[in-house]
């Protein structure tokens, strides 16, 4: 079977353009005339974006997770097909690996047009990190990846797809980190329109519909159901016009014949636009966000096309237009195709020719040039760049990166030539909920500039002592066992009772650093079988006063997973929420899962409001 696209006729209306910009970045203005036949044609003529490039219908890229070197088996059956994608390179320990036994690993995964987004930095659960953690696991996975790939990221994919929280302000927090890092687009759950649970303003986030028929061997009916499914779906592809493969390089030899077989029914389309996450994004996010004006002058229309910077953007793509109202005859400064403008970006606008990063001293592998990042004052940060040439750098324009704490996700300043500059920014305001508290302040600097025609990106990060002697969270509170097959759950969740008395036996547990206070996540079993186990985990409390509680938690009924509390089950509501009135003293929760769980009481909408006691 051999896809086409048929069934996306006359669902894409050209794109209305507006100069909103929702995400802050740096613009510039390029101007290209237009010739008419008649100066009434040129009166009529009007300029719109158009939602893909050319006259393309569809946009079909790849999604492959993680850092395994069989992504090299992936991308040779990609290129056999002349199919371009994305690899999401996520837990920096064992890229290292993969990369010490394999330098040019990255490099070849590149090849034939791909690029590499991220996947953040240790493949945590996001919604059960800290906000500083949230942050850091974007930001820092952004600066080493662009140094290893010396190209740019503006991309990512969720590990585990993981953004449900038990309270709308931690998936907020995770938008936030996304956004701070400088991420517009992603091959993920949120397809097509809920990036707004995110944070994320619209026409700012560019989505796909992942396609996935099979990590290990790919199942082609399957695969042909699910593309079909993607294809009519054409409420869902007017609002996000892009399908991606997926997800994982896990595939059998026999694996790698399927998914051979499927790239083979998608494609060489002409009505498709083959590229990759980062030109997707880029692409889509000035399509949206693109203001024109138009100065007749006889025949002759000069447009003035506002747009953002591509080394803001992450990728170089040219923006195309349809000419409504009239037929032009001729271009000058763009060019004209089949009755469209296709306008490349101007001459000197273009991505970072090279990547580096600042110690704490300010030395990086850029030996002309000093960056030191610091945090003197509470609600101050200070940049400071030196050439160590005399030989000043053009262009320069700090970026300030900030986790959700604050009340900006980016401070940009724009220095122009410099041969040394001291610059502070500000915050004005800090958000002191419990939430905000926990973890190691983080921070992230990015200076770029131009010298002798080559763009540079040299970053700096600053990671900080945490606050001392906060209250103990639900997780570290929680004492771990390897459940029983047939646990005495209403026994064991009763106040005082002795766990010994039950014969529970301790679980060896991976431990996850920097949790929040929304979540149960005191680790994860070790060993072959821990998938196969179930944890019994019991958190004690006290309530700060009297009164009905509310609590949210995601137990999954069909994993057999429970939460009991004093002796009785606890039922949730299809929200996921139940409310229940605490005992003066200690109160006791046993919970029945398999590793991280979303766990938030409430009061209202405010978050914790009860004590939890320490591990005895």
């Amino acid at each position: 079977m051999k896809f086409t696209a048929l069934t996306l006729a006359a669902v894409f209306a050209t794109v209305s353009v507006f100069a909103e910009n929702p995400l802050g970045f740096r613009e510039y203005q390029q101007k290209f005339t237009l010739s008419f036949p008649s100066e009434q044609d040129a009166q009529k003529a009007e300029l719109k974006a158009k939602p893909l490039p050319a006259d393309y219908k569809l946009a079909y890229s790849s999604r492959w997770d993680d850092s395994t070197p069989k992504h090299l088996d992936t991308h040779e059956v990609m290129m056999r097909n002349n199919i371009k994608g994305t690899f999401f390179l996520g837990d920096l320990n064992w890229l290292n690996v993969v990369m010490s036994k394999d330098p040019d690993y990255i490099k070849k995964l590149m090849t034939g047009g791909n690029s590499i987004g991220l996947h953040t930095l240790t493949h945590p659960f996001l919604t059960a990190k800290n906000p500083y953690e949230q942050f850091r696991e974007y930001m820092r996975d952004r600066i080493d990846l662009e140094v290893k790939s010396q190209s740019p990221v503006n991309s990512q994919v969720l590990p585990y797809c993981n953004w449900w929280a038990p309270a709308p302000f931690i998936p907020l927090s995770v938008g936030w980190a996304m956004r701070a890092t400088g991420v517009i687009s992603s091959p993920d759950v949120m397809y097509p329109n809920r990036e707004n649970e995110l944070g994320y303003p619209a026409k700012s986030f560019a989505q796909s519909r992942y396609v996935a028929p099979g990590d290990r061997n790919p199942d082609l009916a399957r695969f042909n159901r699910e593309m079909k499914w993607a294809l009519e779906n054409k409420k869902a592809l007017a609002i996000q016009p892009s399908v991606s493969m997926a997800m994982h390089s896990w595939h059998t030899a026999v694996g790698l014949v399927n998914l051979d077989c499927a790239y083979a029914m998608v494609a060489d389309n002409p009505e498709w636009w083959y590229c990759n996450q980062n030109e997707y994004g880029a692409y889509r996010y000035e399509a949206q966000n693109t203001s024109v004006t138009k100065k007749v002058d006889g025949k002759n229309v000069e447009f003035t096309v506002t747009r953002v910077e591509p080394f803001e953007l992450g990728a170089s793509v040219p923006l195309w237009f349809s000419v409504d109202g009239a037929k032009a005859v001729s271009a000058n400064g763009a060019k004209l195709v089949n009755g469209s403008v296709e306008l490349s970006h101007a001459d000197g606008r273009k991505l970072p020719d090279v990547y580096a990063c600042a110690d704490k001293d300010g030395k990086s592998q850029l030996p002309f040039v000093s960056l030191v990042f610091t945090h003197p004052e509470e609600k101050v940060w200070k940049a400071e760049l030196k050439t160590l040439d005399g030989k000043p750098v053009e262009q320069l324009a700090f970026s300030f990166r900030f986790p959700s704490q604050w009340s900006k996700e980016v401070i940009r300043k724009d220095l122009g030539s410099q041969n040394s500059v001291s610059v502070t920014v500000a915050q004005d305001a800090k958000k002191n909920d419990l939430y905000y508290r926990y973890g190691k302040p983080y921070y992230a600097l990015q200076a770029d500039f131009m010298r002798d025609g080559k763009r540079y990106r040299l970053y700096a990060d600053i990671r900080e002592e945490g606050e001392k002697n906060l209250p103990v969270t639900a997780s570290a509170a929680a004492q771990v066992y390897v459940s029983p097959e047939k646990p005495d759950l209403p026994g064991i969740s009763m106040p005082g009772a002795d766990p010994a008395n039950f014969n529970l036996v301790a679980g060896e547990l991976r431990k996850v650093e920097d949790v929040g206070t929304g979540v149960v996540h005191p680790g994860m079993f070790t060993g072959p079988a821990w998938k196969d186990k179930h944890a019994l985990m019991i958190v004690e409390f006290k309530p700060v006063r009297k009164g009905r509680l509310t609590l949210v938690a995601s137990p999954n009924a069909k994993n057999g997973e429970e939460i009991w509390l004093n002796g009785h089950k606890l039922e949730f509501d299809k929200d996921r929420k139940v409310e229940f009135t605490p005992l003066e003293g200690v109160n006791r929760f046993v919970i029945k899962n398999r590793g991280a769980l979303a766990f938030l009481i409430l009061e209202g909408e405010k978050e914790q409001v009860v004590e939890f006691l320490p591990k005895k």
